[in-house]
């Protein structure tokens, strides 16, 4: 029997793949696999599918948004409990950053669903995008993150786009458990038995536990190419807080001016100033 379903999202670079193989350390869930972009895709699907419902299909196909629902909800069932029994859990836990800006919509069609959001300071995820991008253009791959502020402040401002909008508030206090990255750093264990406990899920973590213990043969296995820019030196190590505040020595004073004035209202929410 499926209990509970956690989807752990945020801001890319914002210290979800830790948090992610933190929670999974634990042997209720599943252990940490590579991203899925599957929900996203149907999330996506089912909004458009809503908006042909009466705009164009006038209904045709589906008898009602209650009758879409059920049909996107059927199928997610059956993938979520394809994964569950495929490791023995009835407690999942998946990833995907891509979902992160429309977890409210997934709500309407998996009300059950909860989510772990990660927050980290802007400043040092644009630090880390940056990073990631010169990592990129040096393997003559594809710079998805180029040197531009204002559209990297731009991701991560879609990325939390909920907690700009008011009306999101309940959604957000009902379903979603913040984890800051630098809180998680210094107090790991803490920080998830407070998720935990507002999920009413009965199990702790110890205080020393092993973040990496579960996944650092199988989630990692397909990070160690040495071209892989993703790939971070903190990956399968003990924590350390020397990603916090990267940015004061990576990014010159106009970029941290620029990061300011675009991600104002993140950095003002997350208590960043």
């Amino acid at each position: 029997m499926l209990k509970k379903i956690i989807y752990i999202v945020g801001s890319p670079r914002s210290g979800s793949s830790l948090i992610y193989n933190a929670v999974c350390s634990n042997e209720l869930f599943n252990i940490a696999m590579p991203e899925n972009h599957l929900v996203t895709n149907f999330t996506n699907s089912f909004f458009k599918q809503y908006q042909r419902n009466t705009q164009i299909e006038e209904n045709y196909f589906f008898d009602s948004l209650e009758d879409t629902k059920f049909y996107f909800k059927d199928c997610l069932k059956k993938f979520f409990v394809k994964i569950a029994d495929k490791y023995k859990v009835n407690n999942l836990v998946l990833k995907s950053i891509t979902l992160a800006p429309n977890i409210n919509i997934l709500n309407i069609i998996y009300p059950e669903i909860t989510y772990i959001m990660t927050i980290r300071d802007p400043r040092d995820i644009i630090a880390s995008m940056i990073n990631v991008g010169i990592k990129q253009k040096n393997l003559n791959m594809e710079n998805q993150f180029p040197e531009n502020i204002e559209l990297l402040c731009n991701k991560i401002n879609q990325s939390y786009r909920l907690f700009l909008d008011n009306h999101q508030k309940k959604f957000l206090s009902n379903n979603v458990h913040t984890i800051k990255y630098e809180n998680f750093v210094n107090n790991p264990g803490e920080e998830l038995n407070k998720m935990l406990q507002k999920f009413t899920i009965e199990t702790q973590y110890d205080k020393d536990f092993n973040i990496w213990k579960r996944s650092s043969g199988v989630y990692l296995k397909s990070n160690n190419k040495i071209d892989n820019p993703y790939k971070s030196k903190l990956w399968n190590q003990p924590l350390n807080n020397s990603r916090i505040n990267f940015y004061k020595n990576f990014l010159s004073n106009k970029q941290i001016d620029q990061i300011n004035n675009y991600c104002k209202k993140i950095l003002k929410i997350f208590n960043y100033i």
